[in-house]
């Protein structure tokens, strides 16, 4: 029951309206602080990756794989990264930025060298036989822990031998591979080691692209 006041009112009756004009302001306030708190991608931090499998707060490391939207065409001519291209056998490779020997090539694919690293890695592709040439920069990225290590890779079209190269951290080289009719393209390497010292890195195809595809 409510107690009259001494100016005839109601308490219980002016609590009511006091607690609704509180509300009423924090209600306000709340809309005009929340685009800055809960704004979508567009507000978000210059410098922070929405990469799949990334959270905010964390970047994709250098010269490793990394989960991305596919590039445009590699050229006016038709060509397409290798990142872009069914890969349809090996394993422990993906797309990549990478630096060799400090320029930068930002469509990449690498593949790494630690795992059965006696045996040597690889990569293959479904070319499907619409490519005419491979180029691409192959080295190591400049900063792997590879020092004095050198690879050897072979590149093979329908298991014929197409070109083999060797690379090390900081001398790469540069590949222009005819690759005309080739339906399977395979990328194998191997270090030059008799003993795994336990050193885990990755070899890149810089900008690698099949003119054609």
């Amino acid at each position: 029951m409510f107690n009259a006041d001494d100016n005839g009112g109601w308490l219980g009756q002016r609590s009511v309206a006091f607690w609704t004009v509180v509300a009423g302001i924090a209600a306000l306030v709340t809309l005009c602080i929340s685009p800055f708190r809960f704004g979508d991608g567009d507000n978000a931090p210059s410098g922070v990756s929405e990469t799949a499998g990334v959270s905010p707060n964390q970047s994709v490391p250098a010269g490793r794989p990394s989960d991305t939207e596919p590039s445009p065409p590699a050229s006016a001519t038709g060509g397409a990264y290798l990142a872009d291209l069914p890969i349809v056998g090996g394993c422990c490779g993906g797309r990549a930025a990478v630096t060799l020997s400090g320029v930068e090539y930002p469509t990449s694919f690498v593949i790494n060298t630690g795992y059965s690293r006696l045996d040597g890695s690889d990569a293959e592709f479904n070319l499907g036989g619409k490519g005419s040439r491979l180029i691409a920069m192959v080295g190591v990225d400049d900063s792997e822990n590879a020092r004095g290590i050198k690879v050897d890779l072979t590149f093979y079209g329908d298991d014929r031998t197409l070109k083999a190269v060797t690379v090390s951290l900081t001398h790469p080289v540069k590949v222009n591979i005819n690759v005309s009719g080739v339906i399977r393209l395979r990328v194998f390497l191997k270090p030059r080691q008799t003993v795994f010292d336990g050193r885990d890195f990755f070899v890149s195809l810089g900008d690698a692209r099949v003119e054609g595809a």
